[in-house]
């Protein structure tokens, strides 16, 4: 009887481990489909953060223009190369709409923000992306908004100002009139808001779009990777072709330069632009700090630090000038 009793203890100790494995087998195999859910799920996410990124690199690139324009403006200003001609001229409108016309990135964020809603079950190896991606949004992308508004603000201000106080503004014969063009050439209030424009659109909105950009295109490199789609082409990739012809040493030209006008940039007077990682970069002479260079047609180009330059030939010389008219012969 003792030994039919043994026997079955034994018999029913067994049964109870293998339920147990079976279970903790079943737990096993139910959190790994979990993961595998949790991952593919987030992986959908990702791409649409991918295409979203692309998106906002496109409009930062269609918008530089722009900005080329308003900084060629702001320039022709300060070295007082603008005539009553300049503005009268309708090619032209930008000398006109310098202080009352701006553009705005309006970047969206939707694809990030249903990825931040769904990121409690994210898998470790996207934990270090995302929190990439949040810097990118929390600060670059909201201090982008913040120029966005401060512009609107400031143009809101200037057609205020411009409507209370000239007769010229509102009347559609002022063309022509006087006036209208004695106020942009010689009044120093109108220069004092050329240059105030130029620094809030420039020297910051460009700048941080230009951060916001090269950024972008690095964490959309990394995605991509994740994803094992490395071999997608976004809109932001340059040909061989279009990069080469900015490639090369530059030298200012003497006769183009004088120390107040080098000293009223930050160029320098001797700089190389070359090729890395199918991007261009711009080292000063003697410098060890390279800057991003971003071409944005076929013969112009601006910098991380916000410096525009075009690219010419002018007899057997290959030139880029700069918006603040200095020439650079290439070597």
């Amino acid at each position: 009887m003792e030994n039919k009793t043994g026997k079955y203890f034994k018999y029913a100790i067994g049964e109870i481990i293998l339920v147990v494995i079976g279970i903790l087998i079943a737990l096993y195999l139910n959190n790994l489909n979990e993961i595998h859910n949790s991952q593919a799920k987030i992986d959908i996410l990702l791409e649409e953060v991918l295409n979203e990124l692309n998106v906002n690199i496109a409009t930062i690139e269609n918008e530089i223009d722009f900005f080329h324009k308003k900084d060629s403006v702001f320039w022709a200003v300060k070295q007082n190369r603008v005539t009553k001609e300049t503005y009268a001229d309708p090619m032209h409108p930008e000398f006109i709409n310098m202080t009352t016309l701006f553009t705005q990135f309006q970047l969206t964020n939707d694809a990030y923000q249903l990825l931040i809603a769904n990121r409690e079950n994210t898998p470790i190896i996207y934990k270090p992306i995302i929190k990439k991606l949040n810097t990118l949004d929390s600060k670059l992308k909201a201090s982008l908004d913040d120029f966005d508004k401060e512009l609107l603000d400031a143009v809101k201000t200037n057609i205020k100002f411009y409507s209370d106080n000239y007769s010229w503004f509102s009347d559609d014969t002022a063309v022509g009139d006087e006036n209208y063009y004695n106020y942009m050439l010689e009044d120093y209030g109108y220069k004092n808001k050329v240059y105030f424009f130029n620094s809030l659109a420039i020297r910051n909105h460009l700048g941080v779009a230009l951060a916001y950009r090269s950024n972008a295109i690095n964490y959309y490199t990394e995605i991509a990777t994740l994803l094992n789609k490395a071999d997608v082409n976004p809109s932001f990739t340059y040909t061989n072709d279009q990069l080469q012809p900015f490639i090369g040493s530059y030298e200012a030209i003497a006769n183009t330069v004088n120390d107040s006008l080098i000293k009223s940039t930050t160029l320098p007077n001797k700089f190389k632009i070359y090729k890395e990682n199918e991007n261009l970069f711009l080292k000063i002479e003697g410098d060890s700090v390279a800057v991003e260079v971003i071409p944005f047609s076929k013969n112009q180009m601006v910098t991380r630090g916000r410096n525009f330059f075009t690219y010419f030939a002018r007899e057997k010389d290959t030139i880029i000038e700069s918006n603040s008219k200095i020439i650079f012969k290439k070597l």
